[in-house]
């Protein structure tokens, strides 16, 4: 059993550790914008911004400056969702 402290697997930073690669595989199956907004949204919900003016909004906001900085600022443009490439 894996012991930290004394009080056994940190149950919290595992479960962020298994969102955060799900995030970076989500980047190449649904896309920048929707894999950050589910990251953020859930992250947020799960850790007690229940509201959704709390856990939507500032998902949104969040994605939307992702989005501008990446797109816009930078000039970067990731390829297309490999779940978009399955309709072409």
């Amino acid at each position: 059993i894996w012991r930290v402290d004394g009080h056994g697997m940190p149950k919290k930073a595992a479960i962020f550790l298994a969102i955060s690669i799900s995030f970076l595989f989500g980047i190449a199956w649904v896309g920048l914008e929707l894999s950050c907004f589910l990251y953020l949204a859930i992250c947020l919900y799960w850790l007690g911004h229940r509201t959704p003016a709390r856990y939507l909004g500032i998902s949104v906001i969040y994605t939307a400056v992702v989005v501008l900085i990446f797109k816009v600022a930078l000039g970067l443009y990731l390829p297309s969702p490999l779940i978009l490439r399955l309709f072409e």
